[in-house]
């Protein structure tokens, strides 16, 4: 099947997911959206020239391919058991997970499936919501060549880079190591900036050092001026997503019996960021958490 003849139903879309789904009915594929926020849904779908549905199972009648984009692999299950009378019908011939989830679940889940003769990509994303408007994120795919091969053009239009990065579940694992390296290197430069500034150096000036020297990360480059030196915090990206990926991380780690102790520490810093912090904070606020602490207001 191609862009003239897939009808897609895309699930769970949030921030990022809309212009995705839009980019793929600017391709020529007929999309299908459905999120639990009916009027965020239909706004979306109006902009991004998408079907807005009102059901998962309504949006998935007589498509082809599904594609989630879900918090965590039990909402992704979820919303399989809401739609399982559509999959019997076996219209589907491909279900993408865009979500960042648990691998090893991840990879049950994609047994489970094929059991029931329905191919399945775990296919989560790096970017954020600038790149996902543009498509150019990352896109990291678990499966066998095959399915691979089946969702890749559909990948390439909203991904600029497209990695097959091995068997099912290996998406997943490593979108959660790429969130562990990315939480770790924004709270050292957190740490970094907040001294620099405290022994005297401008904070901007901290920041364009480390962005022309070796201590620069995706952090300094594209949050710190954008996000926190101008305190707006708002990335588009939860605290606690980005906490929830750690932990998956941490324990595909353990699961492999690989020594991650500094990802643990990082963990274990995120975990009392987000307890302390409350009222659902970007994850860019964990910069704010290490100025608080620093200036003795709150300790860990």
């Amino acid at each position: 099947m191609n862009a003239q003849t897939d009808k897609i139903a895309f699930i769970g879309l949030g921030n990022m997911g809309f212009p995705m789904a839009g980019h793929l009915a600017k391709a020529g594929y007929e999309v299908r959206v459905y999120d639990g926020d009916a009027e965020k849904t239909g706004s979306h779908a109006a902009e991004f020239a998408t079907e807005p549905m009102a059901s998962a199972a309504e949006a998935v009648e007589g498509c082809s391919v599904l594609i989630t984009m879900l918090p965590d692999v039990r909402i992704v299950k979820s919303v399989l058991e809401d739609v399982e009378e559509q999959l019997k019908k076996g219209s589907i011939s491909l279900f993408i997970d865009m979500s960042s989830s648990d691998p090893v679940e991840t990879r049950i889940l994609g047994q489970t499936l094929a059991d029931k003769n329905i191919p399945m990509i775990d296919a989560p994303v790096s970017g954020g919501v600038a790149r996902a408007l543009t498509a150019e994120l990352a896109i990291m795919a678990g499966g066998d060549d095959t399915t691979f091969k089946r969702a890749e053009p559909i990948l390439q239009t909203m991904g600029q880079n497209i990695f097959h990065v091995g068997p099912q579940g290996c998406g997943q694992a490593m979108k959660a190591l790429n969130n562990l390296a990315s939480a770790t290197g924004l709270l050292i430069a957190s740490e970094v900036v907040t001294s620099a500034e405290k022994f005297g150096i401008d904070a901007e000036m901290a920041v364009d050092v480390l962005n022309k020297s070796t201590g620069r990360n995706n952090s300094t480059e594209t949050k710190f001026k954008q996000q926190i030196l101008s305190k707006k915090f708002a990335s588009g990206f939860a605290m606690n997503l980005m906490t929830k990926d750690l932990q998956a991380a941490i324990n595909l780690t353990n699961h492999v019996n690989s020594d991650a102790r500094l990802g643990e520490k990082s963990l274990e810093l995120w975990k009392s960021a987000l307890e302390q912090l409350g009222n659902h904070p970007d994850h860019t606020d964990i910069a704010r958490w290490i100025d608080e602490n620093s200036n003795g207001s709150k300790k860990s």
